[in-house]
């Protein structure tokens, strides 16, 4: 289930969803010989954490890592933090590995479970109090594994991934963590008007690696695209109709090693009446042509109105 709330001044926003999109929180399983494991949530979108400011699942948003025994014996599970890499799973594109797995707090690392019965595990996010961290998306990825009894050859385990995006703030004058960083990581224009066609606002790519790159700057809609660019809409909006509603001032731009660019960043949506009183989310994706492991993406969102009458 979708749950937003407020933190401090902040919207915070987290989500579920299975691989096909938003919805019922889903389970990670695993089954052999009578025996049974799955976790919820099996994979999450935490979005607009403060870094240097703990943000407790338990407390502000009642989630925790729900851990099932499908089995007549009580069990022992064993819970690491982990890379997804390390785990042999793919980053969604768009994401990179979050940089500290103990950014991702349990309140244990081992749990025992009672026969067909469930165990929870208090999770806690808290990314370092540090401006760099500001506009970044990450991913972590858990491992939970059953301890196998005396006699028994086969222990399970499941990986769910959990996604962290942290606030977006184009004040910040410090570059974004990593070898590609962009500033701000999300845009919310607030109103617009149907029909306009306007720079709207802009975004500054900065390659922080010691080589320079080009960099492709495309609209994107996940629903719309294949391969592993499955980024998820925020809750509450929708994915805008067609891609080319936002586009950017160039389709791709060269950058210098430790240097930045700024890119506007263009709208225009059609005077159609059934966009209106809509909150619409379309994705710019940046990705290096000669490095597909360096992409970032910035979502952009909007409320339509119709135009005046003149």
């Amino acid at each position: 289930m979708k749950k937003t709330l407020v933190f401090l001044g902040i919207l915070t926003c987290i989500f579920f969803f299975t691989r096909n999109g938003s919805g019922q929180a889903p389970e990670e399983s695993a089954h052999t010989a009578g025996v049974g494991l799955s976790v919820m949530p099996g994979e999450m979108v935490v979005q607009n954490i403060v870094p240097g400011e703990p943000f407790d699942l338990g407390e502000k948003a009642d989630i925790g890592l729900i851990v099932r025994n499908q089995s007549d014996k009580t069990r022992s599970y064993k819970i690491a933090v982990t890379q997804p890499s390390q785990l042999r799973l793919k980053n969604v594109k768009g994401y990179s590995v979050l940089p500290d797995p103990s950014w991702l707090q349990l309140e244990k690392d081992t749990i025992e479970v009672g026969p067909f019965s469930q165990g929870t595990v208090k999770m806690v996010i808290h990314v370092p109090d540090d401006p760099q961290y500001f506009n970044q998306k990450w991913a972590v990825a858990l491992s939970v594994t059953s301890v196998p009894k005396a006699n028994e050859k086969i222990n399970l385990r499941v990986t769910p991934v959990y996604y962290i995006e942290t606030v977006a703030n184009s004040e910040i004058l410090t570059p974004p963590a990593g070898r590609l960083g962009v500033s701000p990581g999300a845009i919310n224009l607030g109103i617009i008007t149907l029909g306009e066609h306007k720079d709207v606002a802009k975004i500054k790519i900065y390659n922080n690696d010691t080589k320079a790159h080009v960099y492709s700057i495309s609209p994107f809609v996940p629903t719309q695209e294949s391969g592993s660019r499955k980024i998820i809409v925020s809750p509450n909006y929708f994915w805008i109709y067609e891609k080319e509603w936002i586009s950017a001032q160039v389709p791709k731009v060269k950058i210098g090693p430790k240097k930045s660019k700024e890119i506007a960043i263009n709208l225009t949506i059609p005077d159609v009446p059934v966009y209106v009183k809509k909150l619409f989310e379309g994705l710019i994706f940046i990705e290096a042509l000669d490095d597909e492991t360096l992409s970032d993406f910035v979502r952009v969102k909007m409320n339509t109105r119709k135009k005046p009458k003149e």
